[in-house]
């Protein structure tokens, strides 16, 4: 399996933090910023799902040979942006005569004021990749493209951007009795069908390589997913906190054909939403022993609810970690 991360670079408190590397993307440092379960896999969308801070996909939360700054301003003003150079075979680029050779980039710009923060940001990918497994019919060509079972996997390419804002807001400055702080953020990611497509046989990371590729999932219109999260966290003592959080997502219908327009489960292309709310509780009796409790209850309609046996989920989690 790939490194999580695996990085070097200089840091300067006058002009910032520079790294090179496999690294978090910006983005998915503002989501683990503003998220009010502090992307926890148990209780938040934001954490079980890379796809937003991904912009749009998981394997794109964590981005290989990439340039990231971060830099602080006059205790106010906070700016971020990352780049990666090309992933798509040289050949791939050749073929385009584009001459392009970015693969994704990230910038993001906000500040900090009277207990309040915010940040804009966006982000573009080029080939992003979704992959899962291979059907009987995909499994049969494996052979001719001298590809292996063991480590082939079916795969959805795409151009992908997002745009959107984060913020919070600590309520201490009004309430110095009640230390809550209230979190929210909005996201709209556009995928669109790549501009550079791939062919069967690229190396995915991980030792994966892709025996199937769809390179027109979104030939008839792009695919819209707005996601939207509210909540809070109270430090009830020093080591004692408890979250409360609401996450949503609405997608547009990208079906074609006799399902244009399907609002239904029928479809995984059709139009739908996802809602979930959760609560939690964590102690932390020393700087890496915790424990926690909690639960989210969970809703998908329409198009989300598509491959679903049950539309309607309550998961509630205890634990300990250290």
């Amino acid at each position: 399996e790939p490194f999580e991360q695996a990085f070097l670079g200089m840091s300067s408190p006058t002009w910032g933090t520079i790294t090179f590397g496999r690294q978090n993307t910006t983005l998915a440092d503002l989501i683990a910023k503003y998220d009010p379960q502090q992307t926890s896999y148990a209780f938040s969308l934001l954490g079980l799902s890379g796809t937003p801070a991904g912009g749009g996909d998981t394997q794109d939360r964590r981005l290989d040979s990439s340039i990231k700054y971060d830099g602080h301003f006059y205790d106010i003003v906070h700016f971020g942006a990352q780049y990666k150079t090309q992933n798509s075979s040289a050949q791939n680029y050749a073929t385009a005569g584009n001459g392009e050779a970015f693969s994704g980039f990230e910038v993001s710009l906000g500040a900090d004021f009277a207990g309040a923060s915010v940040d804009a940001f966006y982000t573009k990918m080029r080939d992003a990749v979704s992959v899962g497994t291979l059907s009987t019919a995909q499994l049969a060509t494996l052979p001719a493209l001298n590809l292996s079972p063991n480590n082939s996997l079916s795969s959805t390419i795409s151009d992908n951007a997002s745009y959107g804002v984060m913020a919070s807001y600590a309520l201490a400055p009004v309430l110095p009795v009640v230390p809550v702080t209230v979190y929210g953020g909005f996201q709209h990611i556009t995928y669109m069908n790549p501009s550079i497509p791939l062919a069967p046989g690229f190396d995915d990371i991980g030792g994966y390589v892709l025996g199937a590729v769809n390179n027109t999932a979104y030939a008839k219109g792009d695919k819209i997913l707005q996601v939207y999260w509210a909540g809070a966290r109270y430090a009830v003592t020093p080591k004692f906190t408890a979250a409360i959080a609401y996450y949503g997502e609405k997608q547009s219908a990208y079906a074609s054909g006799a399902l244009a327009g399907c609002s239904t489960d029928v479809s995984g292309a059709g139009s739908g939403n996802f809602s979930a709310l959760s609560v939690s509780l964590d102690y932390h009796f020393t700087k890496r022993f915790d424990a926690y409790a909690g639960a989210m209850w969970s809703q998908v309609t329409h198009g989300l609810a598509n491959g679903y046996l049950n539309t309607n989920m309550i998961d509630p989690a205890i634990g300990v970690r250290f």
